[in-house]
């Protein structure tokens, strides 16, 4: 069996970030950031033999990701 996420936001999409270059370690768009979350994500996401894809959709970003299910 298998967990399927979808996350659907209102932001700026990803069409104007390479999609590659966003989840390496200290890659940011941000004055701010860290450019550690995405990274990390995707570290964790890999660890866990699961996939992650980000998508630019009308006004906004969808993110995707599937997980296996389990048993105990």
């Amino acid at each position: 069996m298998t967990i399927y996420l979808t996350i659907i936001d209102n932001g700026m999409g990803f069409d104007k970030v390479n999609k590659v270059k966003m989840t390496t370690p200290y890659f940011t768009t941000k004055k701010k950031g860290t450019g550690l979350g995405l990274s990390i994500v995707t570290k964790i996401i890999s660890d866990h033999n699961s996939t992650i894809l980000f998508n630019s959709i009308k006004d906004g970003a969808k993110v995707e990701i599937t997980l296996p299910r389990y048993y105990d």
